[in-house]
């Protein structure tokens, strides 16, 4: 090179690099990313050299309510080196599971607990969403009713759900099971509240069966279960459909039954209970 030349030299980077500096005579210049310099050498000689580095790109991450993003964590920023993947890896709250990985703003993947950007050439947005658990209440009814809502219902974690009994004429509620253990007596309706599990519900009906004895004093004891509650005691004298009337005889509770002695009377006399 003559002496006293000027010199202007131009750096070009492969793809996904960047000047990292400059060397002037092994000493670093300090110039950083520039990727062209002038140089006037005068009549020195001199050595240039350029070191190279991969570029960096960032990943900003968020996480939702109830559950943890890592790397990154809520507001956080992962350096990612060009064309490198990055593994993301969620971990949901106990009750709760990971809905949605959202890349760029947009939908990337429903559900599971890891999610991988590959070849990371930009600066890229993750974010990832929990939502709760959904169990399974598997509910039946016994004969002689229906159930509503009845099979299998889906209840978000420590949500409540509402079921109810609509027992047939003349039947009426007798008991309520939630996993095989009785949990409620009579009663239309059963509230299963903070569902945090799976669960099996049953409701079961019943009519009470009525029990007529005569007695050593000429009388009639007609007997039927006190927990059955609503049910008025009515006589006909010949089974007609439209003749039945009540027994104005109010009942004695005695022990677990209801009980109504009447004197006993010439003729044909019929008994039947009948919801009210």
């Amino acid at each position: 090179m003559p002496a006293h030349a000027d010199l202007d030299i131009t750096a070009t980077p492969d793809a996904g690099y960047e000047i990292q500096d400059w060397y002037v005579n092994g000493q670093p210049a300090g110039w950083g990313s520039i990727n062209q310099q002038h140089f006037a050498f005068g009549n020195l000689d001199v050595t240039i050299h350029l070191e190279f580095q991969r570029l960096i790109n960032l990943v900003h991450t968020t996480e939702g309510s109830h559950g943890a993003l890592s790397p990154g964590g809520n507001d956080g920023a992962v350096p990612v080196g060009w064309g490198d993947n990055a593994v993301f890896t969620a971990t949901p709250q106990p009750h709760f599971h990971v809905a949605t990985w959202i890349l760029d703003g947009s939908l990337a993947q429903t559900g599971g607990t890891s999610f991988t950007i590959t070849a990371v050439t930009a600066e890229r947005w993750l974010a990832a969403t929990f939502a709760p658990d959904m169990y399974t209440v598997q509910a039946s009814a016994g004969p002689h009713g229906g159930l509503s809502p009845s099979g299998a219902t889906l209840v978000e974690y420590l949500d409540s759900q509402v079921f109810t009994a609509t027992p047939d004429d003349n039947c009426e509620v007798a008991q309520w099971w939630l996993d095989g253990q009785p949990v409620q007596t009579n009663g239309t309706t059963f509230n299963l509240a903070d569902v945090s599990a799976d669960h099996v519900l049953r409701v079961t009906f019943a009519s009470p069966e009525l029990t007529l004895e005569r007695t050593a004093t000429r009388s009639v004891l007609l007997s039927w279960p006190a927990a059955l509650d609503g049910w008025q005691l009515q006589e006909n004298a010949d089974l007609n459909p439209t003749t039945w009337v009540d027994v104005a005889t109010p009942p004695d509770a005695v022990g677990a039954r209801n009980q109504v002695s009447l004197a006993m009377l010439t003729g044909k006399r019929f008994y039947r209970l009948l919801k009210r």
